[in-house]
């Protein structure tokens, strides 16, 4: 009977880990798909760190890629540093106002807005959406599961986060802009986001198609051109 058991609970043991697995591997299988499309771009980004005039690899020129899985695959290929990714504000050398504000601003070059959001249903949101607006609260208020002492994110919360952004919005200039300045911005060919707010502050040269993906330099524009 003994044996039994143990054969038992190693065979529940197995199974439970196999659909463990399954339901994690089914439930990442979009965002993995998305960095592995973007790997080849990723790489061009890491050949062009080494193709330095002095000879030193590039970690200084800023990309900006709006998907973020992908803005969070680089730094696993290229060394150039991103303007914002999921963990960013868990680097030492990252406060959480700097995070703050380097989200604000990608999702501003994105097009993003919360303006529409009722601060009552914010259980309506969908997922992309509710993760960059809880973020802008307070990073750990998306998944109960990351801090014992969670709580509900409440309307009056909702509605700071909103009238923040939309402060930042509307004071956002050259400035900011310029802080962090970007060098490269990464894109998948046909990707339907709205950059408009990007290619008011920065031009882009013809870029290059890698992939499913296109790769343009960018360089901060002299002055801001309506």
């Amino acid at each position: 009977m003994a044996r039994l058991l143990l054969i038992g609970i190693a065979v529940a043991a197995i199974l439970s880990g196999t659909a463990e697995a399954t339901l994690l591997s089914r439930h990442q299988w979009k965002g993995n798909l998305l960095a592995d499309e973007a790997r080849p771009a990723l790489l061009r980004l890491a050949a062009l760190a080494r193709e330095t005039t002095d000879g030193a690899l590039d970690t200084r020129s800023v990309v900006y890629a709006p998907n973020f899985v992908v803005t969070g695959a680089i730094p696993t290929t290229a060394p150039q540093p991103v303007l914002w990714a999921q963990y960013l504000f868990v680097f030492p050398d990252v406060t959480l106002s700097e995070d703050k504000e380097r989200l604000a601003q990608f999702l501003y070059y994105k097009g993003v807005t919360f303006a529409d959001i009722d601060p009552d249903h914010f259980d309506s949101l969908n997922g992309e959406r509710a993760y960059y607006l809880s973020s802008l609260i307070s990073r750990g208020r998306f998944n109960p599961r990351l801090s014992v002492n969670w709580k509900p994110i409440t309307p009056e919360e909702v509605i700071a986060a909103r009238d923040y952004y939309a402060n930042f919005v509307a004071t956002f200039d050259r400035a900011r802009a310029a802080h962090p300045q970007i060098s490269f911005l990464l894109v998948a060919s046909d990707d339907q986001v709205n950059l408009s707010n990007f290619d008011r502050w920065y031009e882009r040269d013809q870029g290059q198609r890698i992939g499913k993906y296109t790769l343009f330099r960018v360089r901060l524009k002299d002055q801001q051109r309506d």
